[in-house]
């Protein structure tokens, strides 16, 4: 099972910090490329004897998610019971640094 912190940086994404990992899935906060705001990847970390997904030929890469979804997974990932406090402080910085976006109740 690949570790999150040595997965590859894609060329669309760089890794800033991953923020959950739970052996069987992890979470990243980074940068798409070309943009300026925080977004989230994610991960399968696998077995002993693969890669996860996603991957590319044999190497493990990160799925970068939309930066409009960043608020609502880090609020959603603050819930978890198993986060440890690390996690827990580097979501809420993160959190501030993240532009509110409000729902519109037209």
């Amino acid at each position: 099972m690949p570790n999150p912190e040595t997965v590859q940086q894609s060329q669309s994404f760089n890794l800033d910090k991953v923020i959950y990992n739970d052996d069987d899935f992890a979470i990243a906060v980074g940068v798409r490329s070309g943009e300026d705001k925080i977004c989230l990847a994610m991960r399968w970390n696998g077995d002993e004897n693969g890669a996860g997904f996603p991957f590319a030929g044999k190497h493990p890469l990160w799925l970068s998610l939309p930066s409009d979804l960043t608020q609502t997974f880090l609020l959603g990932l603050l819930q978890k019971q198993s986060l440890t406090e690390d996690s827990y402080l580097s979501i809420l910085d993160y959190l501030r640094g993240v532009e509110i976006i409000l729902p519109n109740h037209s």
